[in-house]
């Protein structure tokens, strides 16, 4: 019975793996957040990071602060009281974007204070 677990335990690992790989190859990626009767989706190229707020009919570009360099990106989003919220990551370098209103601002890493609390 061991031997049977281990055996479907490794199918389902390869089979993953192959999944992953074929993430890889396919070029666009939605992500959608709901609220209420409300429903908030952006598309982007995982290669450029490129990206289109879903509306209505319509995919609309958001812009960007600076041009991102080709990468892996990923979007995550979550839905908020007010709305949503969106955050992109180029995988490799880890540099990070949040989307405040259409246009993509990326984060810069802070140094936590040295000073103690009062």
């Amino acid at each position: 019975m061991r031997k049977l677990l281990l055996v479907v335990a490794m199918a389902s690992l390869l089979g993953g793996c192959s999944q992953m790989q074929n993430i890889d190859r396919e070029r666009y990626a939605v992500a959608v957040s709901e609220g209420g009767t409300d429903w908030y989706g952006i598309r982007w190229d995982r290669r450029s990071g490129q990206s289109w707020m879903l509306e209505e009919d319509a995919l609309v570009e958001l812009s960007e602060s600076a041009t991102p360099p080709p990468g892996r990106y990923q979007v995550v989003m979550a839905t908020r009281s007010d709305g949503f919220g969106a955050t992109r990551i180029e995988q490799t370098s880890g540099r990070t974007w949040i989307l405040v209103g259409r246009e993509w601002r990326e984060l810069t890493p802070q140094k936590p204070d040295a000073s103690p609390n009062p």
